[in-house]
């Protein structure tokens, strides 16, 4: 969260030196053209560099009213899209998939050209090299595609109702640390700042994760298939394993729901 304001911060800091840099240094007034950056005056113009400045001083004004459940939420939503347009990708690769299957049973039956010729051969020659799963699929590619798309659509929904059960129900932060009669006996329990900054970082690595699946399955790299799967599938067993209990140390509907998805995510596995 602390990374999200000093990322603010440093956008005022950075425009504001621009503006700065666009000052004068004989006492001279700066001509249309330079106010306007029109003309042979380099960059945007000192009118431009002050409206951007004005623009990055409300970002930071505005964490103030969003306030960390806000952001929280916002960068959920920003982290669920994500994954939502890697498993779309995916799930029209496997739709191409399936059509490029039912092309070659369409031209094994043309004429004796084309069945001296594999019609793989001949996309590949009209289209460039496009790796295509192989029809005997020795390394099982279709079945993990088919197992992927079902648990990223799982964790799609573990965003959201993380969304609804945990983030929107935020305590006032900042707030150092749970109460100490709530606390586990292990000393390695998480306050609540700390467990948020945690679910969101793993939230993130769950996007990269997902664009890195979907590159092993266009690549048909069986290996980091299984790598990646394994990585992904733990990781979002790990992010709703820091949410089980509310933020008051009780268990609700959530922490039944939660265990569902860890059972749903751990089938296969």
């Amino acid at each position: 969260m602390s990374e999200e304001l000093q990322w603010r911060v440093k956008k005022v800091l950075t425009e504001l030196s621009t503006l700065i840099n666009a000052i004068p240094l004989d006492g001279k007034i700066l001509s249309d053209d330079k106010k306007n950056g029109t003309g042979k005056s380099s960059g945007k113009g000192s009118l431009a560099s002050t409206g951007v400045v004005w623009d990055a001083c409300d970002s930071v004004i505005g964490l103030k009213t969003l306030g960390v459940a806000g952001l929280a939420m916002k960068k959920a939503e920003e982290y669920r899209d994500l994954v939502k347009d890697a498993l779309e990708e995916l799930q029209a690769w496997a739709e191409e998939e399936s059509d490029d299957d039912d092309d070659d049973e369409d031209e094994n039956s043309g004429d004796e050209d084309d069945e001296k010729k594999d019609p793989q051969d001949i996309v590949d020659d009209l289209f460039g090299s496009q790796s295509h799963i192989p029809k005997d699929d020795p390394e099982k590619i279709r079945e993990k595609l088919e197992s992927s798309t079902k648990r990223l659509r799982l964790i799609i929904l573990m965003y959201q109702a993380v969304e609804k059960r945990r983030l929107k129900t935020l305590p006032h932060l900042p707030h150092p640390e749970l109460p100490t009669q709530l606390k586990e006996k292990s000393s390695e329990d998480p306050g609540i700042v700390e467990c948020l900054d945690e679910v969101l970082v793993r939230m993130k690595k769950i996007t990269n994760l997902t664009d890195d699946l979907a590159s092993a399955f266009y690549d048909l790299d069986s290996a980091a298939i299984d790598k990646l799967m394994d990585e992904t599938w733990f990781t979002g067993f790990a992010t709703v394993e820091l949410l089980i209990k509310n933020w008051e140390g009780q268990k609700d509907d959530f922490t039944t729901w939660a265990y569902k998805f860890q059972l749903a995510m751990k089938k296969g596995w």
